[in-house]
């Protein structure tokens, strides 16, 4: 009777992980069916839904509803703001400096997996805009409304789908004996984030010259 029901919870357990797995597999179609639809009216829809739902899925993994919003909305600002500023390349580099700190900042008290995708995404949007409505794209108001408005619905779409999927998440920090070592790291990484982005620019710019 012992050997039996010792074999049965394996099982019950395999169980439940192939159920969650079809749960999350059935809210990744929910999720990408209505971006494919709007692809096909509006041009480049999933170039920015693609960001929208990369933001909502990890932040949603870390820390559950209000994180994965929180998440969507900052990488939407820093997505603007870089669009708006594309061409300084200074205050680009600014940018991914203070978001080495932020992620050293957060990381020395436990929660750095809550802001790991700023600085990873952010760099996207100043290396290319997303193509939205026209390839490439023309930055004015529509451009910037449209990109607001379908990572905002896409991010929250996508929280609410893993979370009907998956049920209620929370964040979960983890023990840091001396919070000064991940800001140092995270400092470093932004200061060579920032330093790789100006050489590559001014690479760029260089080999624009000599054609």
């Amino acid at each position: 009777m012992q050997r039996s029901t010792t074999e049965a919870l394996p099982v019950g357990g395999r169980r439940s992980t192939v159920i969650l797995a079809l749960k999350l597999l059935a809210g990744l179609v929910i999720i990408a069916a209505p971006v494919l639809i709007a692809s096909n009216w509006v041009p480049g829809v999933s170039a920015v839904a693609f960001f929208g739902v990369l933001a909502a899925s990890f932040g949603w993994i870390s820390g559950g509803v209000r994180v994965g919003a929180l998440v969507v909305a900052s990488l939407t600002l820093l997505g603007v703001v870089s669009i708006l500023l594309r061409g300084q390349t200074w205050a680009l580099a600014l940018i991914l400096v203070l978001l080495g700190v932020a992620y050293g900042f957060a990381a020395g008290r436990g929660m750095g997996k809550v802001v790991l995708q700023l600085p990873i995404l952010t760099p996207y949007f100043m290396r290319k805009p997303p193509a939205l409505l026209n390839d490439p794209p023309i930055i004015d108001v529509t451009y910037i409304i449209g990109l607001v408005v379908i990572m905002i619905v896409t991010g929250l779409w996508t929280i609410l789908i893993l979370h009907l999927a998956a049920g209620r998440r929370t964040v979960t920090r983890t023990e840091v004996t001396n919070p000064r070592i991940p800001l140092i790291y995270g400092t470093i990484l932004g200061l060579i984030s920032a330093a790789v982005m100006i050489a590559r620019n001014r690479s760029a710019g260089l080999l624009s010259l000599t054609r």
